[in-house]
């Protein structure tokens, strides 16, 4: 799956959405959007519907990351206020390079496929069974996710880490970190710091 996945993304020129929005693979997301630059943005992409989230954290003086979250568009809604609403799911971590500003000054940059851990299928530390039964009663009582997360991998540790990293209520600043590669086993201890505490 990893070598197709760097096959399809090799020398591609993507769209940068430069959101605060932490997305981890597997993950899914529905966002919201009315910036008139992002709309335009979306009416620009390609048959293959991806783009990348830049996490761009206002609050820290709108500090970039040089990699993003490559996501695919899995559906679009209107909501109830007329703001376009878009799911999301993330497929890989990828490192962003030659970026550039059109006229519009819409963004756009090279990929390179970035490994991370949440891809991880194999399984050697089995998920406790309350971080599983926690995250999906949190799933279960939440519409949005409820509908988003119709298929959870609840037996997968990585998957689990993943997603309460993208839940829990923490700065962008300190769930950034956990996007190298090889800081699974601290991305787990912080989860139980905080759910089991």
């Amino acid at each position: 799956m990893k070598n197709i996945i760097e096959h399809e993304l090799k020398n591609l020129t993507l769209p940068v959405f430069e959101l605060s929005v932490f997305i981890l693979p597997e993950g899914k997301m529905r966002l919201r959007i009315f910036e008139t630059k992002y709309l335009k943005m979306l009416s620009m992409i390609s048959s293959h519907q991806m783009f990348v989230i830049q996490l761009t954290s206002k609050p820290a003086g709108a500090e970039h990351n040089n990699w993003g979250s490559l996501v695919k568009i899995k559906d679009f809604n209107q909501g109830e206020d007329g703001v376009l609403e878009i799911e999301v799911h993330c497929c890989a971590l990828v490192q962003l390079a030659d970026i550039t500003l059109d006229k519009n000054n819409l963004v756009f940059g090279k990929i390179t496929y970035r490994n991370h851990w949440s891809q991880n299928s194999t399984d050697e530390n089995m998920t406790s069974l309350e971080l599983g039964t926690a995250l999906n009663d949190i799933i279960n009582n939440n519409t949005l996710l409820n509908h988003l997360y119709q298929y959870r991998s609840l037996n997968n540790t990585y998957w689990v880490t993943a997603r309460w990293l993208e839940l829990l209520p923490v700065s962008l600043k300190i769930k950034s970190q956990f996007a190298k590669i090889n800081t699974f086993t601290h991305a787990k201890d912080f989860v139980d710091s905080i759910i089991y505490k």
